[in-house]
């Protein structure tokens, strides 16, 4: 297999129109000369999200204004230079990354709530406002903002909305998209177009507004946002408990609904991650454990008290034992301390972490984590299993040393598999962010666990049934539109599958279609146009790929074709 399209060496700006003079004289004229950076120190922050791989860029401008972002993205559109939109920083996708050069368009400056309207139950505000700052402002007035992800302290409300974040709270009141009423948005051409409004009833004409959650700055940089806002509930009351087995854990969460309970938030941690915080904090928790679960109810004071009691009771029947159900608001915080400890006690296990996020049924997350963790047994690689169990939601993040190439080879590998692996866990298959793994893939240069590692990991884990997990692993539905190739459901495959597939066709490893998939991106990207003037270029490079798989790439590139052309009209 040859090696994929990527970067030799990520610490190397690259080079396009946005370095020249006239250019940065021009971005200087639009938004102030203090608000261009350009020298390495300055620009080094905006050249990486979580994941700590740097691109740096070769201009960070900061605008001030909508007008500002729509100037800037004219001159980039009339010189030709790319342009990467970036929140907060804080995410693990590579969407604010710019991994091709160019600039970053920032939103530090724009950081101001503009109106909060507690009688319509909505708050307008800028994109570089912190998670944070916005639920505070709006608890002053007894409302609530409620999507919170672990990062809310340092993410911005545009990149929330970008990455249509979620949090803990998602079990009971869902993730950033729910709570987007209207946005103002610049798309890449420099137009300003307005979505939605100022009502929960918007529904006549296409769902722009949904359109642009998720989107991860691809279709346009967010400049405000309306969001819909809910009464402050008036306490909260959280529950604690130990298991010896994740299955027992798992087990309590359709007993909460059977007895009218709706929790805010259902936290479960694996053994790994028991044994981690309780290494580094000494929380009391006996490492016996098997999983650790964390429930918290919110309400008036007579739900709660009646909420957190029938918790305690469902626990406890349930296997659970070193039950503790918080009184106080200090007493709740010392309970969620647990939780918030796990990032900084993992990294005593690893310099670098390969955080997945893999939604799968909730009833079938122990089957999830039990082949996880055989997966790591196998290739020696470190893993921790957290995550939002009220939705199914599991973190999981496969550690190992920045600095020791085969262990980073071995944990990419097996964070592959573990991918490829999920929609075996899930009645109806998982859905995964393909266009995530293919960053992942260039963010890190890893061709060579791919054309080495890779395969034999794959092989290692199926052992005889390879042949049919290699098929099962071939791409069932790659979504059309805008949004084409961003979301692929590993599934079932195609009923005439085995009629129209050669036999060489099927047995080639899901690795090799993500592979061929990320230059096919990246030629894409570049402004190549035609399947043959694609296919030409693989053939040259050694890489021989045909039948079904060949025909998944086609569909790919032709999506992303048919969704430029629309963008154009």
């Amino acid at each position: 297999m040859s090696r994929s399209i990527h970067f030799a060496d990520s610490r190397k700006r690259a080079r396009t129109a946005a370095s020249e003079p006239e250019v940065q004289a021009r971005l200087r004229e639009i938004v102030g000369a203090e608000h261009v950076l350009v020298d390495e120190v300055r620009v080094e922050p905006y050249a990486q999200d979580a994941l700590k791989e740097k691109f740096p860029p070769e201009a960070v401008v900061l605008p001030g204004s909508a007008n500002e972002v729509a100037a800037i993205l004219r001159l980039a559109n009339e010189r030709g230079f790319p342009v990467t939109a970036r929140g907060g920083g804080v995410g693990y996708t590579g969407g604010a990354v710019p991994v091709e050069g160019g600039i970053v368009v920032g939103t530090d400056r724009m950081n101001r709530i503009r109106e909060i309207d507690a009688d319509n139950l909505l708050v307008v505000t800028e994109p570089g406002v912190t998670t944070y700052a916005l639920q505070q402002a709006v608890e002053e007035h007894g409302l609530f903002y409620p999507p919170d992800p672990a990062s809310y302290k340092n993410s911005y409300i545009g990149g929330n909305i970008a990455e249509n974040a979620g949090g803990i709270r998602s079990a009971k009141y869902g993730v950033t998209k729910h709570y987007v009423l209207g946005l103002e948005v610049v798309l890449p051409t420099g137009e300003i177009v307005v979505a939605g409004g100022r009502t929960s009833k918007n529904v006549v004409g296409f769902d722009l507004t949904g359109l642009m959650c998720g989107s991860e700055g691809m279709l346009g940089i967010i400049t405000e946002a309306t969001l819909r806002l809910l009464p402050l509930p008036e306490a909260t009351r959280t529950v604690r408990a130990t298991f010896r087995t994740m299955k027992e854990a798992c087990a309590c969460v359709p007993h909460f609904t059977r007895a009218r309970v709706s929790p805010v938030a259902i936290e479960v941690l694996d053994s790994h991650a028991i044994r981690a915080v309780e290494s580094e904090f000494a929380f009391g928790i006996g490492l016996e454990a098997g999983a650790l679960l964390l429930v918290a109810v919110d309400g008036s004071p007579a739900e709660v008290e009646r909420e957190a009691r029938v918790v305690a009771e469902v626990v406890r029947a349930g296997g659970g034992y070193d039950v503790i159900r918080s009184e106080t608001r200090e007493e709740e915080e010392r309970l969620w301390d647990v939780r918030r400890a796990l990032s900084p006690a993992i990294k005593k296990y690893g310099t670098l972490k390969f955080n997945e996020d893999v939604v799968v049924p909730r009833s079938r997350v122990p089957e999830l984590i039990e082949r996880v963790d055989e997966i790591a047994r196998r290739h020696a690689t470190f893993v921790v299993n957290f995550g939002h169990l009220g939705d199914g939601n599991i973190h999981v993040n496969f550690m190992c040393d920045r600095a020791d190439a085969e262990a980073v080879r071995r944990a990419y590998g097996v964070a592959l598999v573990a991918m490829l692996l999920a929609d075996e866990v899930a009645a109806r298959g998982v859905e995964v962010d393909v266009e995530r793994v293919l960053r992942m893939a260039l963010l890190h240069d890893l061709a060579e666990a791919r054309t080495g590692d890779m395969p034999r990991t794959m092989v290692d884990y199926y052992g005889a049934d390879a042949r049919r997990h290699a098929e099962r692993a071939a791409f069932d539905d790659v979504m059309r539109g805008a949004g084409a190739a961003r979301s692929v459901r590993y599934g079932e495959l195609h009923e005439d599958y085995e009629q129209r597939a050669s036999m060489e066709a099927r047995l080639v490893k899901a690795a090799d279609i993500v592979d061929l998939l990320a230059q096919a991106l990246a030629f894409e990207r570049a402004g190549a146009r035609g399947l043959d003037e694609f296919w030409e270029g693989a053939e040259a490079r050694d890489f021989k790929l045909e039948g079904a798989a060949r025909e998944v790439v086609g569909e790919v590139l032709s999506a992303l074709a048919c969704a430029r052309e629309e963008i154009k009209k």
